[in-house]
């Protein structure tokens, strides 16, 4: 073990170009049955270089395959996969059990690909990936047809398929290794046009202008010849490789005249809209997911931070969808979107909101008396606020703000605003007394730090100088002088 951490921490001060040497040579003798160091522990200390250089690898028989499938992976593994996703979590099982079915192949391929790496052979190995991949269709259609029997499936093949979303990951990949190579080589050609016109960097689209869209409407007919409704799989390739997915609706638009969704949703390219929608769902949903909730949920349990990606990439989403293209209200895309917006309504509403002004209030606790039917209030001086108390309420404002700004135009802020107003009231009733207080006892340690917590909350709510006055007002009741600059 102290080896392991030496030689970790020996990985770790290396520079970016002695990595990238020692990533070569520790994989290509992997790769020639050569290893003289541990090669699994020095690829995972050189994986954090190797994920931000991305270089050219050694390649291994696995890799070359998964080449032809490269544009459609993805880390998301968990539930139904949209069309034109295959995640990275199918690789390891799938590996294991081709090597049961096509063992003999595989040995064969293996001991090709040793010989061309050793006389560093590029076009070799290239014609051995597509020889490979070609195979590979097979073994993999093969494994799809086993898995297909159920129980009566060979128990050494169902062991690596466990889930169902595993089997479909598997067809998805029969799907794309059927014309591997026309697909990645028209991907190569847009990205190309797109890398001339400063749209792309490397194999990620930035952009997508008039001459990437016009090489990817060429191209997409010449697939349409070919393929039939499996073309939309070039769209789909080409969407996985954009920063802003929606811009593949251009690619849409460039077949019709008519800038509506119902010129394409019926045709092949309708599985496009349809993944973009259920990817808006998606970021809906997984804000319910995270939203307050009165039952099973501890004050610790709700994430803001990703509550705000999410509410991020919902925008960004919804922004470019309907900039990109119109959709008809009453159409079955414009009635998706109206439903992803009531699933973000109702998760942001009343019930989430109230538990957030909870914990925004937080910072000026107050007990409750009730007589007859008055209930009254007063300051709860019996607790000083921690700095994690103060940075949740924080937290939960930014939070009450981020909803404000993002959920107005879309409908799924009405909660947050009449929370707002509640908020804003209760600070001013809060705070007053307490002020009162203070300047009688500027000693008094609970007061001032329960105040500076309502001056956080206030400054990550308000920009109409609130905050600012209760910060004055705590200065002056602690009777701290203004700095120059502070007048």
């Amino acid at each position: 073990m102290a080896q392991d951490d030496q030689l970790t921490a020996m990985l770790a001060k290396l520079s970016a170009s002695e990595a990238l040497v020692l990533a070569r040579k520790v994989e290509r003798d992997r790769a020639l049955g050569q290893e003289t160091l541990p090669t699994a522990l020095v690829l995972a200390g050189l994986r954090p270089w190797l994920r931000e250089l991305r270089p050219e690898r050694t390649p291994t028989l696995c890799r070359l395959i998964c080449t032809g499938f490269e544009d459609f992976l993805t880390d998301f593994s968990e539930g139904r996969r949209p069309s034109g996703f295959v995640s990275r979590a199918v690789i390891g099982p799938w590996w294991e059990a081709v090597q049961k079915v096509a063992a003999p192949e595989i040995g064969v391929l293996s001991a090709e690909l040793r010989q061309f790496i050793e006389k560093d052979d590029g076009e070799g190995i290239a014609a051995l990936g597509v020889k490979a991949r070609a195979l590979a269709l097979q073994w993999t259609q093969e494994l799809v047809a086993t898995l297909q029997k159920g129980k009566n499936a060979d128990p050494e093949i169902r062991k690596h398929f466990g889930h169902a979303e595993l089997h479909q990951d598997l067809q998805e990949m029969t799907t794309v290794l059927r014309m591997a190579e026309p697909l990645r080589q028209a991907i190569d050609k847009v990205l190309a046009t797109a890398v001339r016109n400063n749209e792309a960097i490397g194999r990620r689209l930035i952009d997508f202008g008039e001459a990437s869209v016009n090489e990817a409407r060429t191209l997409y007919r010449e697939f349409h010849d070919e393929f039939g409704l499996d073309s939309a799989y070039l769209a789909l390739g080409l969407m996985n490789r954009m920063a802003a997915p929606w811009h593949i609706l251009r690619l849409a638009r460039a077949f019709s005249w008519k800038l509506t969704d119902a010129m394409v949703r019926d045709t092949e390219f309708g599985i496009i809209g349809d993944r973009l929608l259920t990817q808006l769902q998606g970021y809906a949903e997984g804000v319910e997911r995270l939203a307050w909730k009165r039952r099973g949920l501890r004050p610790e349990g709700v994430d803001y931070e990703r509550i705000g990606e999410l509410l991020g990439l919902y925008g960004d989403l919804a922004a470019g969808l309907t900039a990109e293209f119109g959709f008809r209200r009453e159409s079955p895309w414009g009635e998706a979107i109206l439903q992803s917006r009531s699933t973000l309504a109702n998760a942001l509403g009343e019930e989430h909101m109230e538990m957030v002004q909870e914990e925004i209030l937080s910072v000026l606790p107050v007990l409750r008396r009730q007589s007859g039917r008055q209930v009254t209030e007063e300051p709860d001086l019996s607790e000083t606020p921690s700095e994690s108390d103060i940075a949740r309420a924080a937290s939960a404002a930014r939070h009450l703000a981020l909803v404000l700004q993002r959920g107005a135009r879309p409908g799924y802020a009405n909660a947050a605003r009449d929370a707002l107003e509640v908020v804003g009231l209760a600070l001013e009733q809060r705070s007053d007394p307490l002020f009162g207080r203070l300047r009688n006892d500027p000693n008094d340690p609970v007061i001032a730090a329960q105040l500076e917590g309502a001056v956080t909350v206030a400054s990550a709510l308000f920009e109409d100088g609130r905050a600012d006055i209760m910060a004055r007002r705590l200065r002056n009741a602690l009777q701290i002088t203004d700095s120059p600059s502070d007048i």
